[in-house]
């Protein structure tokens, strides 16, 4: 979780401003995206936008006078994000699962995957992907959205499942990442999966004084999905269908070292 949050407190700002009038929380099932121009013009700044039933959200913000420009997108089980030098864009999803089994009791597997496409031009491009499980629903809060200091109370009693990041373009772009969760019949559990990326500019500040930009584009990525093993079946707390699990030879498999169990993961992140 480090990484994460070190990689997105430069750009996305604790103060965002609200697409929404008036405050509110959100639990379980919502989508969120922000946009934010951090190129220190007179059209910098963040744009927040929260689905709170789970509904498609999309944002944009840009071009400043610099020719920044971003957008995210945001719906259940898919993310995406574009961004151009100074700017940064970041998506987020949340749903409750349940497991549904004949036997009516112990515990069963669900196979789960993520399929991540995009394109980078340029070296000073940063993104990453985290998907996390817990045992008690995710929150958002419509005015903030999830940014760096809200991310990491979001994510404080959950377990990492699946990761992926790229620094300054220094990896491949595409990639599909694919684990297995051993979860109870009949419990509830929830998931919440982000993806964010930006790309620096020589205004951002000094450390940034020999950055050549570039852009990437992630806008139609992150597609999730999932697929009950034994004849069992999926329920999700928005009525939402998810698409079956991509089953590949070959693909990372990142903070997953063979089968996991739910309560195993939350006792983990909770250091006991």
């Amino acid at each position: 979780m480090n990484t994460v949050c070190k990689i997105l407190s430069p750009v996305l700002m604790a103060g965002a401003m609200a697409s929404s009038a008036s405050a509110a929380t959100y639990q379980g099932t919502f989508t969120a995206a922000t946009v934010d121009v951090f190129d220190n013009s007179p059209f910098s700044g963040t744009f927040v936008s929260v689905g709170p039933t789970g509904a498609p959200v999309f944002v944009e913000r840009g071009p400043s006078l610099s020719g920044a420009f971003g957008k995210a997108r945001a719906e259940l089980g898919s993310n995406g994000f574009y961004s151009t030098s100074g700017a940064a864009g970041f998506s987020a999803w949340s749903d409750g699962f349940t497991l549904m089994g004949a036997g009516g009791g112990g515990s069963g597997d669900i196979d789960i995957s993520v399929s991540i496409h995009g394109t980078i031009i340029g070296q000073e491009a940063d993104m990453s992907f985290g998907l996390y499980v817990s045992k008690t629903p995710f929150s958002i809060d419509s005015e903030a959205g999830l940014n760096d200091l809200n991310l990491s109370a979001t994510l404080a009693n959950a377990s990492q499942v699946l990761s992926y990041a790229i620094n300054n373009a220094d990896k491949s772009p595409n990639t599909t990442l694919t684990g297995k969760l051993n979860v109870t019949f009949g419990e509830t559990f929830y998931v919440l999966a982000y993806l964010y990326g930006d790309v620096c500019t020589a205004l951002e500040g000094p450390s940034h004084a020999g950055c050549t930009g570039g852009g990437q584009d992630f806008y139609h990525s992150a597609v999730f999905g999932l697929t009950a093993q034994n004849s069992a079946s999926v329920s999700t707390l928005s009525g939402h269908a998810y698409a079956a699990a991509v089953p590949e030879t070959e693909s990372w498999i990142l903070a997953m070292a063979g089968l996991f169990t739910l309560p195993a993961l939350i006792r983990r992140a909770k250091g006991v």
